[in-house]
């Protein structure tokens, strides 16, 4: 699974001798991270080819604002909104809501 990946190891010591308790811990913890960032990504991992499909900013500009966190997905010209049919591929993805 981590094949190619470096994971930085701290190895935990007791009197002087490892703790393979605190080891086995340590280990546990770091793949229940690394299970929760892999969780996360494959959730926006579909959503970065969309957001460069049309000049940037336009199309972070109409997430922001679908999820309320910015008062509107306008741009200053030469740049306009998003076109409707990246609308509603971004709107598949990202989730509407009130910011607050």
């Amino acid at each position: 699974m981590f094949s190619g990946v470096w994971l930085p190891i701290i190895t935990p010591f007791v009197n002087g001798e490892v703790d393979y308790t605190g080891y086995e811990r340590l280990l546990e913890h770091y793949l229940r991270a690394v299970q929760g960032a892999l969780k996360a990504w494959s959730r926006l991992e579909p959503m970065i080819p969309l957001l460069f499909k049309e000049p940037n900013p336009v199309p972070i500009k109409h997430c922001l604002w679908r999820q309320g966190l910015i008062a509107s997905a306008e741009c200053r010209l030469p740049l306009t909104r998003v076109s409707e049919t990246l609308a509603g591929e971004l709107d598949r993805l990202v989730p509407a809501g009130v910011a607050g």
